[in-house]
């Protein structure tokens, strides 16, 4: 039994780590992708992409089936499954591509935006290309192969980067954004083939689809939650408040949200395959629980509460001042990414265990929130006030979810507390040196680094010093993460010492 626990413990360290280098490729060419296009671009564009972006996830989402965490929660051999699950998917994505090409006009009449409908028939033929994705690749999450699903996305992302930077430089218009989707899912579709063997088919088992389709439903139901949600928004800033204003509230988006919601959704993939092999083990899942809970916390907290209040000086310095607009829902948005962050880590847990109902029943909570507030506080705010609305809404699924947890894996609100506690007092400590060195000292390139740095050393000396102080032993979760991932190479590396 010990052995196996220490399998499956390698298998979500090793992964994480894949994953969390993923993740830090993917967002280092997001990041400079978005600044040198931030700088090429207008908001105008910014916000045609928003448009079209909201669309292709509008109608992605009715494409979607749910049928991939069902594959990956199954415990059995999933390979009689497979065709199915692609088929479906398949003709679902067909029958969307069909909807959304011969719809584009009128879509474009609706928002008042000519410059619409070759966009949209494009994005139509990217939800075409990612219903065509080979079906194997959910093998790369089920069986913890980390490195193969690394390589298939790092493909795309950097096509993706390489055509939209080349494209903004020639056509300085949206198409540079659009252009640049669309080669990293071709890239994607094509790596899909290459990197998995399996060949699909077109076949349907309406028994298979059925079993499939009893777990999927919840997904897809929150899904469809989520997309309201998430994009819902988009769609609501575009017709009411215009295209400009959702190009800001989409930059103020992306940006507060790179790091926190990028480092826990590397966690939630890595840990919902871990946590469906655990499902019955509730002790196992409440230490893995907050093991996660304090490495996730201890790389956002610092980095929202940085930009929080470095907001000013990184727009200025990296964007240009056409962009301080986005200044307070940059601010607003970064604390929606951390309640974002935490709601990621608890939703993997029910996705895990096998209760998706709970995640989509706190969606449509958030919902509902949300539909009372964004009205009342974008009229008053603008885009700032859709900022408020989405963060507000956050809370609320953030407080369903903990209950509902206390009671899936034993756990306290004081065990949570404890958990996160340090961390948000150092980030806060961190923030105040920030403060006042940013104030004092002039804004440029070289002084925004240097406070930077600075800063993430003071944060890990509070941190260090306060758990020493306070006995929390929260650091010793994240040096024994280091220890685990590291042991195989340092025994090779005695090994050969001794040659």
């Amino acid at each position: 039994m010990t052995a196996t626990k220490n399998n499956l413990s390698d298998k979500v360290v090793a992964g994480g780590t894949w994953l969390f280098g993923l993740r830090v490729s993917q967002k280092f060419l997001g990041i400079i992708r978005l600044l040198i296009l931030a700088r090429l671009l207008s908001p105008n564009d910014f916000g045609l992409l928003g448009i079209s972006m909201a669309i292709l996830f509008t109608l992605e989402l009715f494409s979607t089936t749910g049928f991939d965490a069902a594959l990956i929660h199954k415990k059995e051999n999933i390979r009689t499954y497979l065709d199915s699950a692609w088929t479906v998917t398949f003709l679902k994505g067909f029958i969307i591509f069909l909807i959304t090409f011969f719809c584009a006009p009128y879509l474009a009449t609706f928002f008042n935006e000519p410059k619409l409908p070759p966009i949209l028939q494009t994005i139509g033929f990217v939800i075409l290309l990612r219903s065509s994705t080979n079906i194997g690749i959910v093998y790369f999450t089920k069986e913890f192969s980390f490195n193969k699903l690394y390589t298939y996305n790092l493909i795309g992302t950097a096509l993706d980067f390489s055509v939209a930077v080349v494209c903004a430089l020639i056509f300085r218009n949206v198409w540079a954004l659009i252009l640049g989707i669309l080669a990293g899912e071709i890239a994607k579709l094509i790596s899909s083939f290459v990197l998995h063997p399996y060949r699909p088919r077109f076949h349907i088992d309406i028994e298979k689809t059925k079993e499939l389709f009893g777990y999927g439903k919840w997904v897809f139901m929150s899904n469809y939650l989520i997309f309201f949600l998430t994009q819902g928004k988009d769609l609501y800033v575009a017709k009411v408040l215009g295209t400009i204003p959702l190009g800001f509230y989409q930059l103020a988006y992306k940006i507060s949200n790179l790091t926190s919601t990028e480092i826990s959704q590397v966690i939630v993939q890595v840990t919902f395959p871990a946590y469906s092999k655990l499902q019955n083990d509730v002790e196992r899942t409440n230490r893995s629980f907050f093991k996660v809970l304090i490495i996730n916390s201890i790389m956002t907290f610092p980095i929202s509460f940085f930009l929080i209040t470095a907001a000013h000086e990184f727009i200025t310095i990296f964007l240009s001042e056409k962009w301080l607009p986005i200044e307070t829902a940059m601010q607003i948005l970064c604390l929606h990414g951390l309640i974002n962050s935490y709601n990621g880590i608890v939703g993997a847990i029910f996705q895990g265990t096998g209760s998706p109902k709970t995640i989509t029943l706190g969606s449509a909570l958030q919902l509902i929130t949300l539909a009372l507030l964004i009205n009342p506080l974008s009229s008053r705010f603008g885009f700032t006030g859709t900022a408020m609305a989405i963060t507000v809404s956050s809370l609320f699924i953030m407080t369903y979810l903990t209950a509902k947890l206390k009671n899936t894996i034993h756990c306290s609100f004081s065990d949570i507390y404890r958990a996160i506690i340090l961390q948000i007092v150092s980030s806060g400590i961190m923030s105040v040196f920030i403060f006042y060195a940013l104030r004092e000292l002039p804004i440029n390139i070289f002084t925004f680094v240097t406070v930077t740095v600075t800063s993430g050393f003071t944060y890990l000396i509070t941190l260090y010093l306060l758990d020493k102080t306070f006995h929390f032993r929260i650091l010793d979760t994240f040096t024994e993460l280091i220890r685990q991932r590291f042991s195989k190479f340092q025994l090779i590396m005695k090994i050969l010492d001794k040659l």
